[in-house]
């Protein structure tokens, strides 16, 4: 698909300005003006987070009441795409807390290094269209507002690129 697309729409942009260029080269005949056409094309940055999986509910026993925290049953697996020339340090994935039963979230990446928070760093090196897998492991800090119960996902994930 991605390379239909490059086939589509990029050949013929490059053709043209291939050709315009040859033209602006050309010599010109005896009485006739020259003109130089300067072409630019610009790529637009596309950054995009998708889910892999999706969670079970969020199972909360009094016990994990008791310790204050519950940890995610199953990893949260995303797919980052990308083509940002200025994300090559990476993507920075930030968890939003989005009840009022969780009071933040920690994260565990796939590669086992613990984020600070809500925060997490995944790496995007390369250049042209790439995708990136990530898996998070997550603890959600339990609130004075938590009860025993069946919760949805109480969180919302975003990216900002680095």
């Amino acid at each position: 698909m991605q390379g239909t697309w490059y086939r589509r729409k990029v050949h013929p942009v490059l053709r043209a300005a291939g050709c315009a260029a040859l033209l602006a080269c050309a010599p010109a005949a005896a009485g006739e003006a020259q003109a130089i056409l300067q072409v630019s094309i610009t790529v637009t940055e596309y950054v995009h987070v998708r889910p892999l999986s999706a969670l079970p509910p969020l199972e909360v026993a009094a016990s994990a009441i008791r310790q204050g925290y519950v940890d995610a049953p199953l990893p949260l697996k995303l797919e980052i795409i990308t083509n940002s020339a200025s994300s090559m340090a990476g993507q920075q994935l930030q968890v939003h807390v989005a009840s009022p039963a969780v009071r933040s979230v920690t994260l565990l990446g796939s590669r086992g290094a613990a984020a600070e928070q809500a925060t997490f760093i995944a790496a995007t090196p390369g250049r042209g269209m790439r995708r990136v897998e990530v898996q998070l492991w997550l603890r959600l800090h339990l609130s004075d507002a938590a009860v025993p119960g069946t919760y949805g996902w109480p969180m919302e994930v975003s990216m900002t690129p680095l």
